[in-house]
């Protein structure tokens, strides 16, 4: 639909086109609800795959097919969805308004559905290996790594939670920034007891290098110094 065509009121917008976006636009278009979608795509997080030469990723849950029964519905509904970028986003009385770069939209309910967007290292290769060996969710893709070395970057309880997951799968946990506090504490020692791991609180992602996939990262000591490390899979656990 051409922005021309667009309407400006409805009774509903949605800002978002992830998994709880496209849930919300099919009940609410169901329902008989004036509905307008508004994101910059249509299946937000699960349009990026997750994979790894010569690993078996088929234990990877990621609800894609299911996402893609709502997206199906969303897609050829073009009365109820605009593909843009959100710049301005108010309340004024009894209308919630939604600009973009090209419309304006108004409604009287509103539901934000933006998702969470995981803090980065902005470090070499972190973007560039982002689903093929890189990872912000161990909960997701800790199975894929089954007898093989990792490392988990973080500096709180987040990361360590993240190693006593990886423990029980991986060959060996390297654990990069979490600090001395923490490494001491319960859970912590529990990390250390398996056997499998080593706490890293001196040092500082570098750098992450391979070819198709990682195969190493460099580590940067805080009181001067490099070394390099051998790991298939980083995960990036800073909240």
């Amino acid at each position: 639909m051409s922005v021309e065509n667009l309407k400006e009121e409805y009774d509903l917008i949605i800002l978002g086109g992830g998994p709880a976006g496209l849930t919300a636009a099919a009940y609410a278009i169901r329902k008989r609800i004036e509905t307008m979608l508004i994101s910059e795509d249509l299946g937000g997080k699960t349009n990026y795959q997750f994979y790894l030469p010569d690993m078996d990723t088929h234990l990877i849950i990621d609800g894609q097919e299911l996402v893609s029964k709502f997206k199906n519905q969303i897609e050829y509904l073009d009365f109820a969805r605009h593909i843009g970028k959100v710049i301005k986003f108010e309340r004024k009385k009894s209308k919630f308004i939604a600009t973009t770069t090209d419309h304006t939209f108004k409604a009287r309910a509103a539901i934000i559905a933006t998702g969470v967007m995981p803090k980065r290292l902005n470090v070499p290769g972190e973007m560039e290996y982002l689903g093929h060996g890189v990872s912000y969710s161990t909960v997701s893709h800790a199975p894929v790594f089954v007898d093989v070395d990792v490392a988990v970057v973080g500096d709180g309880l987040r990361a360590l939670q993240a190693a006593a997951e990886l423990t029980q799968i991986a060959k060996k946990v390297f654990i990069i920034g979490v600090p001395s506090k923490l490494a001491n504490s319960t859970l912590g020692k529990k990390v250390n007891k398996s056997g499998k791991s080593e706490f890293l609180g001196e040092y500082r992602l570098k750098a992450i290098l391979g070819e198709e996939s990682p195969d190493r990262i460099v580590l940067s000591k805080k009181n001067g110094g490099e070394t390099e490390i051998p790991v298939k899979g980083i995960f990036i656990e800073m909240g």
